[in-house]
């Protein structure tokens, strides 16, 4: 089989409740997300993972699929659940975060591509993706960690593209400018890709110091010593916002006027 591509889409948010239900531009949340995972190339299934009966009635009547899961403690312990579950054994499995209405779906194929080896780099255990910022758009980052806010994620990697650290904090600390070229910090796009194997392996591993203190499910990964390749995007012509209180939502509408529903 392709891919699986798992939507967890919990409503018990405490920034933003029922969140995968609130609506966009005449569409929910959830049924957004589950339109770009359904545009990925090769993806043989996708499986909206809830712990509510309203959402999966939801996704239901859409024509998506949807199946009630137990509690976990993030989304990949959802997603390998339901792979787990389903007895399914596909060659990459994805956890797509239900609120990622603004992904383009280039990005989820890239990180199934990181797991499944590029001419770049060779097949990993785990994948995520990440857009520069640079000038206007680093700019922009900086003022909005400014006021506080716990949305975007920035990473920092080694010569070989694979994570050193995640941060809810603005990653690296600019001493100085860096050389001519680079960005300024990469921006991590919240979805995770890993083998069948290594999912379930993940959902095997303690929770972690600094998973708990960051509140970011792949530090896990890393806190346990493992490897997450990540495979660097150019900076989409859209915008991408990150859907974490209602406000948020306005944000959203306006990129989508300006920019236009296609990635």
């Amino acid at each position: 089989m392709g891919p699986l591509i798992v939507i967890p889409a919990r409503s018990g948010s405490s920034r933003f409740p029922n969140k995968p239900l609130a609506m966009l531009r005449g569409q929910t949340l959830v049924a957004r997300t589950w339109r770009i995972a359904r545009a990925v190339p090769g993806v043989a299934r996708v499986i909206v993972a809830t712990d509510s009966e309203a959402i999966a009635t939801h996704v239901h009547s859409f024509g998506g699929e949807a199946l009630m899961t137990p509690e976990a403690r993030n989304g990949c312990e959802r997603a390998a659940w339901v792979a787990q579950h389903l007895g399914l054994q596909p060659p990459v499995v994805v956890n797509l975060q239900g609120d990622a209405v603004l992904t383009p779906a280039a990005a989820v194929q890239a990180a199934i591509g990181g797991v499944l080896g590029t001419a770049h780099h060779a097949p990993a255990d785990a994948a995520t993706v990440a857009v520069p910022l640079t000038g206007d758009a680093y700019d922009a980052y900086v003022r909005h960690k400014g006021q506080g806010r716990a949305s975007g994620t920035t990473v920092v990697m080694n010569q070989a593209n694979q994570a050193l650290y995640f941060s809810k904090l603005t990653l690296p600390h600019l001493r100085e400018p860096p050389p001519k070229g680079q960005p300024q910090a990469w921006r991590h796009l919240g979805l995770y890709a890993f083998t069948a194997q290594a999912l379930q392996h993940y959902a095997q591993l303690a929770p972690t110091p600094l998973e708990h203190m960051e509140g970011l499910e792949q530090l896990r990964w890393l806190e346990h010593g493992r490897a997450m390749q990540v495979v660097p995007l150019p900076l989409p012509k859209r915008p991408i916002w990150s859907i974490d209180y209602p406000e948020d939502l306005a944000v959203a509408e306006d990129i989508l006027a300006r920019f236009g529903e296609a990635p």
